[in-house]
């Protein structure tokens, strides 16, 4: 661990043990399996729950899953018209007047949106 050499209550919680570095490049992640699809966020409500328009022009309630909450939220913002990656659950059944839901599988980075629209699955994305 590092020494605290500045000391401070927030020193070490911000140690270089978990800084990530910047210049990591991740590879594109397409979907692979029946049930995910790529999304564009429309609309944010807080405690976990947004809302994404999917590239077969569905809206749905998108679930933010832990693995997104906690310390991995610095790496995997989600903002207004930033792409995810969505699983549908097909398993669920939807009432009348309420929205199907979604889990959220993977967070596109900037770069990683300009690469997907270049992609074949531009066709399916949703426009902006």
């Amino acid at each position: 661990m590092v020494k605290n050499k500045k000391g401070g209550k927030g020193h070490k919680k911000m140690s270089s043990k978990h800084a990530k570095g910047t210049s990591e490049s991740y590879k594109l992640r397409l979907p692979q399996q029946d049930g995910e699809v790529i999304a564009q966020v429309i609309k944010t409500f807080g405690h976990g729950m947004v809302d994404v328009m999917c590239n077969d022009g569905v809206t749905r309630l998108c679930i933010i899953r832990k693995k997104f909450r906690g310390r991995n939220r610095r790496d995997n913002e989600i903002r207004l018209h930033s792409y995810v990656m969505v699983g549908i659950r097909s398993f669920e059944v939807v009432a009348r007047g309420k929205k199907p839901k979604s889990d959220l599988i993977y967070v596109y980075t900037s770069d990683q949106k300009t690469q997907l629209k270049h992609t074949d699955v531009n066709e399916e994305a949703p426009r902006t």
